[in-house]
């Protein structure tokens, strides 16, 4: 085997990219573990799988000591943090599960662990790269090198595909008993930084994946000397390097143009860093180095800091990656301290969700569900009578468990339409028989949009409420199926072609869930009502669709008609982003689409004196003035739409409820009228 050395490094590389498990074939594998980091869009991951875990202090290398490390970003906020150990049988299954992802013997690694917080469980899902040979078992082979250090580069592609859920845990739930955890010192700092996700479904697609292998045959705080590695892409470009500063040498593997080097490269530290920094911990690493294949990097946002090594990454053009290690400080005691404060330690693993199950009733389902989602909407409902606000829940939660089916039909490997189409059937029916088939898929789809699993007597009371409500409310099916035609035209996407097919599909999806709203208020029947509720729904539609055009656009889906791109002569849709098109006619467009969402809002008060009830004339205001916000937000500055999705923060929602309450006209709060045109 092919062994790239630098004279006076303690690590040398293996030239070979065929993964090996050196902890399978050989006895004295002192530490051992697998590099993968995950990049798409907004979502960013770092997972380490560690047969041997290497922070550990051992006495002997035949301390197993198997571990996963788990950080996951979602728009460059931390979702889930995991440093999970697995103990006795189930260290065994850990390994068997890695030994037999890498022999391709399954093509998915599925894991399960707990959360650091143990208020919650961590499912994550990854097919076997592609292009990726399968393990090297040879017994005979010979490394042919006296280190005791390797690292192993494998791959630097865009081919990861799996899926990552968090799921909440109920608080009658006691982890426990299966998990061990002996310091609470990182909770408090974890608690600061970890997000108030707003999903608990990751999903990644031919996701820009990085891999590589470490392995030492003796301790890793045994090295005397730091280094810095990290990875750089750009398109299919990329480069990988560990430098070692006190030689001023390092490896260096660039793929340019095509090809694929692999060398070691000698660069002075004054050449390589162009700006040094140092951690509150004051482990001193570079901020901005030189790199030889895309100039210039610019590490900005810090990932993960301790005392002995340090890793950011950098949120420009290029996707970097940097990690800084100083190995003699693992041995010490307060470090020993602080990684011993983030250790799970797994005693009796879960391995599939009806065993994180719980039971749930029906209005907190609703009621969780309508808050995970859709918090303007919560917030606006809060001032309708308790019977109104609880059928507001409900429609929400059905509006919402249909949309998801959708967006989530990849990992339930069917339509979502198909499963939308059941749930109105069985909902609106009163024959038993067909429950047993349909209750799994239904506890499937409600735990995705409830982040936590209910079990099958929760699903069953959702099923007999829900029929209930629908009766006592008088619930038509007619509007629910115009919804499920919504959610067709999403599943057989085309881009509408002009403003009646636009207005057909927010119709569709939002138009008639504010007709089913007018319902829940007891609204007077009338032209003007109907039509202002229906207008109502369409508004905030046309305001979404504004807010999350770049999200929309990275999915490969554009909602802007066609025609309004011809108006203001874009030739081509797919161009809406790009810096060649004149920035006057992407703004136009904008201001057409905003235009016609104010007409809607102001369309929808008129209907107001028709609903007889003042707390949901309120409650209509308050969504006129919350989501409107949202589009003046939006009309402040046009440009920012394809920057970064627009949210109105809780304080500031508050201070709109405040407002409206007092008598503030809705669209004069949202700053989508002026005084002079107030009514």
């Amino acid at each position: 085997m092919k062994i790239l050395e630098i004279q006076d490094a303690e690590i040398a590389k293996i030239e070979n990219q065929d993964p090996i498990i050196l902890s399978k074939i050989k006895n004295n594998v002192f530490y051992e573990w697998f590099y993968l980091e995950i990049n798409k869009e907004d979502l960013h991951v770092i997972l380490i799988l560690s047969l041997k875990d290497c922070f550990e202090i051992k006495n002997t290398n035949s301390s197993e000591n198997s571990s996963i490390y788990f950080t996951c970003y979602y728009k460059n906020k931390i979702v889930g943090y995991s440093y999970s150990f697995f103990e006795g049988n189930e260290e065994k299954e850990f390994k068997e599960k890695i030994f037999k992802w890498f022999n391709l013997e399954t093509p998915s690694l599925e894991l399960w662990f707990p959360d650091h917080s143990l208020k919650k469980y961590i499912q994550l899902s990854i097919d076997y790269p592609r292009d990726v040979s399968c393990i090297k078992t040879n017994k005979d082979i010979d490394l042919g090198s006296n280190k005791k250090h390797f690292w192993q580069f494998i791959s630097y592609k865009n081919n990861a595909n799996g899926f990552i859920k968090i799921f909440d845990l109920s608080p009658k739930f006691d982890l426990t008993n299966i998990c061990k955890r002996k310091s609470n010192f990182y909770d408090f700092p974890l608690s600061i930084k970890l997000s108030k996700r707003n999903t608990n479904l990751y999903k990644f697609e031919n996701a820009n994946l990085y891999f590589d292998h470490n392995a030492g045959f003796e301790s890793l705080y045994s090295i005397k000397d730091n280094w810095y590695w990290w990875h750089a892409r750009n398109k299919n470009e990329y480069e990988v390097n560990y430098f070692f500063p006190h030689i001023e040498k390092m490896f260096h593997i660039g793929f340019i143009n095509n090809e694929l080097t692999s060398k070691i490269h000698s660069i002075s530290k004054k050449e390589l860093i162009l700006k040094n920094s140092n951690t509150f911990f004051g482990l001193s690493y570079p901020k901005k180095i030189n790199s030889i294949a895309f100039n210039e990097i610019q590490f900005n946002k810090t990932i993960e800091s301790a005392p002995f090594y340090y890793r950011a990454k950098s949120v420009d053009n290029i996707l970097s990656t940097i990690e800084v290690l100083n190995p003699k400080k693992i041995i010490n005691d307060w470090n020993q301290k602080l990684l011993y404060s983030r250790k799970i330690h797994i005693l009796k693993n879960i391995s599939s969700e009806s065993e994180i199950s719980s039971y749930l009733n029906f209005s907190k389902i609703c009621k969780k569900i309508t808050w995970n989602h859709g918090k303007s909407f919560y917030i606006s409902s809060l001032v309708l009578p308790i019977e109104q606000r609880n059928s507001s829940y409900f429609i929400y939660t059905l509006c919402r468990l249909i949309d998801d089916a959708t967006d989530e039909n990849i990992l339930l490997n069917e339509p979502g339409s198909k499963f939308s189409t059941q749930l109105l059937n069985v909902f609106w029916s009163d024959d038993i028989e067909i429950l047993d088939d349909f209750i799994p898929l239904l506890i499937k789809n409600i735990s995705l949009s409830l982040y936590s699993v209910i079990n099958y007597d929760s699903a069953l009371d959702f099923i007999m409420n829900s029929r209930l409500l629908i009766k006592n409310l008088s619930l038509e099916k007619v509007y629910f199926e115009d919804l499920i035609s919504g959610q067709l035209m999403d599943e057989h996407f085309s881009q509408p072609l002009n403003i009646s097919d636009f207005n057909l599909y927010c119709y569709r999806v939002a138009g008639v869930v504010g007709i089913m709203m007018s319902k829940i208020f007891r609204t007077q029947k009338s032209p003007i009502a109907l039509n202002a509720a229906e207008k109502l729904g369409s508004a905030m539609q046309i305001t979404n669709i504004l807010r999350d055009v770049k999200e929309d656009y990275d999915k490969k889906r554009i909602y802007i008609p066609i025609s309004l791109f011809q108006k203001h002569k874009i030739e081509n849709s797919l161009d809406f982003f790009s810096n060649e098109v004149n920035k006057q006619n992407k703004i136009e467009i904008i201001k057409d689409l905003s235009d016609i969402a104010i007409l809607y809002y102001c369309e929808s008060l008129e209907g107001i004196k028709y609903i007889p009830s003042f707390r949901a004339r309120l409650c209509v205001k308050l969504m006129v003035a919350v989501y409107g916000s949202i589009l003046g937000k939006i009309l402040i500055d046009k440009s920012v739409i394809f920057k970064k999705r627009i949210v109105i923060s809780h304080f500031k929602k508050m201070i709109i409820f405040l407002k409206v309450v007092i008598g503030f006209h809705p669209l004069k709060v949202a700053k989508l009228i002026s005084k002079e045109e107030l009514p």
